[in-house]
């Protein structure tokens, strides 16, 4: 049940190393990768909105557009390693909606099936300006979109002695009221575009932590 989830995500968390991986986190640098063919990049000031983190060890935000001209799409990245109370990927202060600035109106929450694997989707407004987006997470090779099972995850990967490098990823594109899939169509073709590219990236950041850890 959820609330048997809940109650082994914080067992296996207060399980969980804390100080020493925190000093064994190398610096690192996260970056986005360049336009696929059929894209290009735009400023990322075309979005009205963006994801707020905390606690990360690395972040990466970027807006593309396609060629023919439609809408951008924003993708955000926060990784994530040596977790502990202030470096959480799954935690209190970390939310897509709950923000220090500006306003924000979730319409609909909802998991999905999507290309990169099931996805939490979100309908917002944003400043006055309404958005789809994808947002999951990243553990290792698992693709998780709900926080219960995430915080297992993590606290799995601690017990069994290797690093907890992980990661959350955002896509986000303006929303058409009166063509509700156009926005998930063009998430989709940005991930089949750029999503290899993107996960190679995250995995070279894991490698380094996992080599930091022998």
């Amino acid at each position: 049940s959820a609330s048997c989830l809940v109650t082994l995500a914080r067992l296996l968390a207060w399980l969980s190393p804390r100080g020493d991986a925190v000093a064994a986190v190398p610096p690192v640098e996260l970056t986005l990768p360049a336009p696929a063919a059929g894209w290009q990049a735009v400023p990322v000031e075309s979005l009205s909105y963006w994801p707020e983190y905390r606690g990360f060890r690395a972040e990466a935000r970027a807006a593309y557009r396609q060629d023919d001209g439609s809408a951008p799409v924003g993708v955000y990245v926060a990784w994530f390693a040596g977790q502990d109370e202030q470096h959480e990927m799954v935690g209190w202060g970390n939310s897509l909606v709950l923000a220090e600035s500006g306003e924000r109106v979730l319409m609909t929450n909802q998991f999905v099936a999507r290309t990169p694997g099931e996805v939490r989707e979100l309908k917002m407004i944003a400043q006055g300006k309404r958005l789809a987006l994808w947002q999951w997470y990243r553990i290792g090779e698992h693709v998780l979109a709900k926080d219960n099972p995430a915080k297992l995850r993590i606290g799995l990967t601690r017990l069994a002695g290797q690093p907890d490098a992980s990661a959350v990823i955002v896509l986000t594109t303006p929303d058409a009221e009166l063509e509700p899939e156009a926005a998930n169509i063009r998430l989709a073709a940005f991930w089949q575009a750029h999503g290899a590219a993107l996960t190679q990236t995250l995995a070279k950041l894991d490698a380094r932590m996992a080599g930091a850890g022998q």
